[in-house]
């Protein structure tokens, strides 16, 4: 799906911030709910036309202990 075709499930006005040498956008936790972001995810990132896209790169190794934090009854019935 082309970025700008994409319709918005979830939203969030953010900034973009310093952090070292990069630049940073803090992802809400709503946009990061519905996305499927999990702190450690790995993800690639592409400039498209308009914007960036991130998406999930692979899978990533987490402890029982982080699966159980990312757990979400109401995802997965």
């Amino acid at each position: 799906m082309h970025a700008s075709s994409a319709i918005p499930i979830a939203t969030g006005k953010q900034t973009v911030q310093k952090w070292g040498n990069s630049l940073a956008v803090r992802i809400t936790g709503e946009v990061a709910d519905v996305a499927g972001f999990v702190q450690g995810l790995p993800l690639t990132t592409e400039a498209v036309d308009g914007g960036v896209m991130l998406r999930p790169a692979g899978t990533m190794r987490m402890s029982l202990a982080q699966m159980l934090k990312a757990f979400d009854a109401t995802r997965h019935l």
